[in-house]
């Protein structure tokens, strides 16, 4: 029966770009050239004849592929006999010749197969190669569903995707997939209809900085008692108009993103993944991509359109998408978690009497545990009350907060009725896969697609 998978071939040329100049000056050995004497005829592959590698050309082997222990490993599970040359030669400098291309085009099966190699590639390439065997160590210690699932949400970013991950036990599959393609139909018009009010709300803020359009003398800044330096007012007034600048800027980013947005059942992770376009960079300062830059920096530094700074936009881009799926997100989006691999948000546990509080109460004491109260946009609530007639010690309120925004709970606050746990999904670090603590405590740099590293 032929794979109807619908594949699409990624773009690694930008990525590629960037390992080139480090490829030439550490990889000095002489590469071996792949075997082209065995052309033989074209064969039944999963219901389309293909013709084998070797056909479409030579290719050139880093003698250090051996040491890959990735390539075609047991999440690729049962592939084509030259799957192992494409995995070779996408990990030699993440991007295929065009012969290799040529070849994986002959199939939709063939496509599926290489977009995992090409996933696990960048997956491994986010890590310095003396980590290698401790992250694959990792992933050979899970089961193949858990492996799976760790690559792709390491490399969602890349992929322009967000993954949905089940709550409550809901089960995925193509019936759902089909539901959340509807429900994002209902979502674009609603995504529209939200950047009037921010672009009003953000207007509003700027005309409360009127009266600071030059720089003039105040006597009255100078009396006995006032606190040097620190003007009350004016603070209030600039991070209220730079929190509705980020809405406005984002609210528009959302609703492009979901101009082109479709849902699939993935099969490897078996989760629900939405695939969003890009916003791709711009000279023009007043276009989306600029402003989107701009957000992320404290000066005006010009945007060089170096891969690095590429990628760290779409990362920043993929953020905001999964953020918006979850603040907008209706129906079957109330089942699903759009937000568990985020990097801007960090998954806490919050514990409150059972007995003792309702569900308002319990939002009341979420916002209690921070110095000031956090921002609406800047936390989100995936759990949902439950109701029961039986005996229960705790709500157990898994929420994501953006600590750079709402800045982190107090941990003395109120022990003796509600506490928080930070969530951490595996017995180890997600970003540098040490045992003996968790991501949200790693010291170590920080590694994702769109992070800038240290190699």
């Amino acid at each position: 029966m032929e794979d109807s998978t619908d594949f699409e071939i990624l773009d690694l040329e930008n990525v590629a770009d960037c390992n080139a100049e480090e490829e030439q000056s550490s990889d000095t050995e002489t590469s071996t050239v792949c075997d082209t004497t065995d052309l033989q005829e074209s064969e039944m592959y999963h219901g389309v004849m293909v013709k084998p590698l070797s056909s479409f050309g030579e290719f050139e082997i880093d003698p250090k592929s051996q040491d890959w222990q990735w390539a075609c490993d047991r999440t690729s599970g049962k592939v084509h006999k030259d799957m192992k040359t494409v995995s070779t030669l996408y990990n030699q400098n993440l991007n295929l010749p065009p012969a290799a291309l040529e070849f994986i085009k002959q199939s939709p099966k063939l496509q599926e197969e290489a977009r995992w190699e090409e996933l696990k590639a960048v997956f491994y390439g986010i890590y310095p190669k003396r980590a290698h065997s401790r992250v694959f160590a990792k992933l050979a210690n899970v089961s193949i569903l858990e492996a799976l699932r760790i690559v792709c949400n390491k490399t969602s970013s890349f992929a322009h995707e967000a993954i949905l991950k089940p709550i409550n036990n809901v089960a995925c599959n193509e019936y759902l997939a089909k539901s959340i393609n509807c429900a994002i139909e209902t979502m674009r018009s609603v995504a529209e209809s939200a950047i009037q009010p921010a672009e009003e709300a953000l207007d509003l803020a700027q005309k409360a900085l009127d009266g600071y359009n030059t720089y003039t003398f105040d006597e009255s800044l100078i009396s006995e008692g006032s606190q040097v330096g620190y003007s009350p007012l004016w603070n209030s007034a600039i991070e209220n108009l730079q929190l509705h600048k980020r809405r406005y800027i984002e609210a528009r980013a959302f609703a492009f993103q979901l101009e082109d947005a479709t849902a699939r059942y993935e099969k490897r992770t078996q989760w629900i993944h939405i695939k969003a376009s890009p916003i791709f960079p711009s000279d023009e300062v007043d276009l989306l991509f600029a402003q989107l830059n701009r957000l992320s920096k404290l000066d005006d530094t010009p945007f060089e359109n170096t891969c690095e700074e590429i990628q760290s936009a779409y990362s920043q881009q993929m953020e905001i998408f999964k953020a918006g799926l979850h603040r907008f997100g209706t129906g079957p989006f109330r089942e699903l978690d759009s937000l568990h691999n985020s990097e801007r948000f960090q998954a806490y546990d919050f514990w409150v009497p059972y007995q003792r509080s309702s569900p308002q109460m319990c939002t009341t004491l979420f916002r209690n545990t921070f110095v000031e109260a956090p921002p609406d946009s800047s936390y989100f609530f995936v759990s949902t009350p439950d109701v029961l007639g039986f005996p229960k010690l705790h709500h157990k309120i898994r929420v994501y907060i953006d600590v750079l925004e709402a800045g982190k709970p107090e941990e003395e606050y109120g022990s003796e009725i509600s506490f928080f746990s930070v969530f951490e999904p595996y017995e180890f670090c997600l970003n540098c896969f040490e045992s003996g603590h968790g991501k949200s405590l790693c010291r170590k740099l920080k590694r994702g697609y769109g992070v800038i590293i240290q190699k």
